[in-house]
């Protein structure tokens, strides 16, 4: 065998591990929409409440975009006179100017969704939101914003439609209960 069809072999393969994955994660997403019957993830780091399943777990980055002085611009305004040879004398004066920008600061770290609380655990900038504390939900194709009174959470997920499909089964099992 030569090397390109060991390179067309291993491609080959590579794309049937994909197909496969594919179609298991379809089954896992129609198992959840259809029938409602939610993962269970254990062996997680977090300390459960009595009661509580933890459903979903996964990577995230939390975005925060805050107005931050990015610089400074200067204005001066004033005049110089010639004195003597050599000597100007200079009346007015400078200022600075802050230049302000919307600035994003990204906190990596993982997404838990229990059947109780949304956990996002972070080195910074971690939270716990209590689902009877969540107003409401904006669901995006790379990720989705929690809102809770005058707070909002930015989340940017690897697979977000997964993660948004657990989440809305378990706003659903609540309700009914």
């Amino acid at each position: 065998m030569g090397l390109f069809a060991k390179y067309a072999e291993k491609k080959r393969l590579q794309e049937e591990q994909k197909q496969r994955e594919q179609e298991l994660r379809e089954k896992e997403l129609s198992k959840i929409r259809d029938e409602g019957i939610l993962p269970e993830v254990s062996g997680t780091a977090l300390l459960l409440q009595k009661g509580e399943t933890c459903h979903y777990s996964g990577n995230a980055v939390r975005l925060i975009t805050k107005e931050k002085t990015v610089g400074f611009t200067a204005k001066n305004a004033g005049a110089s006179f010639r004195v003597a040879r050599g000597v100007t004398l200079r009346t007015g004066g400078a200022k600075g100017v802050p230049v302000r920008q919307d600035v994003t600061d990204r906190f990596p770290g993982t997404l838990f969704l229990t059947n109780k609380r949304i956990i996002f655990q972070a080195d910074k900038n971690g939270f716990v939101l209590p689902l009877i504390k969540l107003v409401s939900i904006k669901q995006y194709t790379d990720g989705c914003e929690y809102f809770k009174d005058s707070v909002a959470y930015l989340l940017r997920l690897n697979d977000s439609e997964y993660c948004n499909l657990v989440l809305s089964v378990i706003l659903d099992k609540r309700e009914v209960e």
